[in-house]
């Protein structure tokens, strides 16, 4: 019995120190100079020792690119539409100790660091925000954002995402007429991109994922409790346009088949590899998940370029980030072990990236 209780507490121990990574802490970060905000990422910031794992990156270009904001929170332009992808500029300092043992823990959105971080940007026209799910390392800041751009541009963007984003935006004051919950049967028309939500899974997190998993059912009025930011549904967006396509997964999970009908149409493939390589978390009750996730996303889809997304430490603020999570190295030769001739690269914060 004492051998049972002994290897139940390892589990569990084990657990919550890789589960914790996924989450930030609660006071919010300082920033420095009041009217400035550097992307300058820390000159020794590497992948576990690697500097030449990221991708290249290159000056504002006019045509089809990505500017990468850290976590999941992808800008997507081709010089005239901007759409903008699980915008999470808060990034607040969650105590995963209180995580572990499921305290009450109030979070809120910060709107002067979010309007920093897309002033710093020179992000100033958004047409769309478009949400993978509604976890708060997704979807946090997705009302702030919204209030920014119809508050500062001409243009009045439109958030798409399930009905668990349709409450985080309601509650954060965002009006149903900029709010779109999602039909996977719809392709949505935005300038000259053509967007579509499929229906995915997220990874399974065992035990601390259960209470952030199911439905907001009513408006999220910040500051609320960290665990009501339940995922809601989760969905590969797939965008497409004249330039090239791009399939983004917040999360490294899957529905059957359910990218399939892809095949040979993705030039790009971005996903969140947050937990991705932590066997305890992804292989706990599915022991070939790595495999399964390989041929139902990469093997079935075909990309000629794979990113890898939600590496950062979260724990730190945008400006300063130093470390990764867990060990995305693991993941990388992964990837490169099951075909090195589409060799994934992270990709860089702060920086644009050709599609």
């Amino acid at each position: 019995m004492k051998l049972i209780e002994s290897i139940i507490a390892f589990i569990f121990n084990v657990l919550i120190k890789n589960v914790c990574s996924f989450f930030v802490r609660i006071s919010y970060p300082e920033y420095v100079e009041s009217n400035k905000f550097h992307y300058d990422i820390n000159p020794h910031f590497s992948i576990q020792g690697r500097t030449d794992l990221f991708a290249e990156s290159v000056p504002l270009p006019e045509n089809l690119h990505i500017f990468y904001l850290g976590t999941n929170s992808l800008y997507i332009s081709d010089g005239k539409t901007g759409l903008l992808i699980d915008p999470f500029f808060t990034r607040p300092d969650v105590d995963w100790k209180k995580i572990a043992l499921f305290k009450n823990i109030q979070i809120a959105p910060d709107p002067l660091v979010i309007s920093k971080i897309l002033q710093g940007a020179h992000i100033s026209k958004v047409d769309a925000v478009l949400t993978t799910h509604s976890h708060y390392d997704h979807a946090l800041d997705v009302a702030e954002v919204m209030k920014y751009f119809i508050a500062n541009s001409e243009n009045s963007p439109m958030l798409y995402g399930s009905k668990s984003t349709y409450f985080i935006g309601k509650g954060g004051g965002v009006n149903d007429e900029n709010i779109t919950i999602v039909n996977e049967s719809e392709t949505y028309r935005i300038g000259d991109f053509e967007v579509q939500f499929i229906l995915s899974k997220h990874l399974h997190i065992p035990i601390v994922g259960e209470t952030i998993s199911g439905q907001i059912d009513k408006p999220l009025v910040p500051p609320v409790n960290f665990y009501d930011y339940k995922d809601g549904e989760t969905y590969g967006i797939f965008i497409k346009h004249k330039m090239g396509t791009i399939l983004n997964l917040g999360s490294a999970n899957y529905k059957e088949n359910a990218f399939k009908f892809l095949k040979d149409k993705v030039d790009v493939l971005i996903f969140g590899i947050a937990g991705f390589e932590k066997s305890v978390i992804a292989s706990f009750d599915h022991p070939a998940y790595r495999d399964d996730f390989y041929n139902e996303v990469v093997l079935a889809t075909k990309p000629k370029k794979i990113y890898f997304s939600h590496y950062d430490d979260f724990n730190q603020p945008l400006n300063k980030i130093s470390d990764c999570i867990g060990k995305p190295l693991k993941t990388y030769n992964y990837f490169t072990s099951r075909n090195d001739q589409l060799k994934p690269f992270f990709l860089p914060v702060g920086k644009y990236v050709k599609i």
